[in-house]
């Protein structure tokens, strides 16, 4: 056995230790928020048009219009500021209306009033956000 090579699992992990604190300085010193203040306006409006109805997301370029950003700046704005993509959030938001609906209105008649056509797509969604199918959820609520 070579001398030291029962130390290389060790000089690893101090070696990505380094690595990890370089990573979290370099964070540290270039800030995520490069929007202006005119930017988060219209992002803000952009958001109020996303959320403002439950059975259709309006489309990127829709928003991007409406707001007067680009569809890549819309995108990276919502990132940035929300944390996730435009879609993403407004199908949070609309699995989080889903749990409000379900505790008065059949899976069926929830889906459909999500602008779900097919009842199927919106148990597979439900169960992605939730962990949970609607129906499983509607039982215990």
């Amino acid at each position: 056995m070579q001398k030291g090579f029962h130390n290389a699992p060790l000089r690893c992990a101090m070696a990505l230790a380094v690595i990890g604190h370089s990573f979290e300085h370099i964070q540290e010193s270039h800030p995520q928020n490069t929007l202006s203040t005119i930017e988060k306006a219209r992002l803000d409006k952009a958001y109020k048009l996303l959320l403002s109805r439950k059975d259709i997301a309006p489309r990127i370029i829709d928003l991007a219009k409406y707001s007067g950003l680009s569809a890549t700046r819309l995108k990276t704005g919502f990132r940035e500021i929300y944390g996730c993509g435009p879609y993403s959030l407004f199908q949070a938001h609309r699995m989080e209306h889903a749990k409000i609906l379900l505790k008065k209105y059949s899976v069926t008649e929830t889906a459909i009033q999500l602008g779900y056509s097919n009842i199927s797509h919106f148990s597979a969604a439900f169960q992605r956000q939730f962990g949970k199918l609607p129906n499983t959820y509607r039982k215990k609520n």
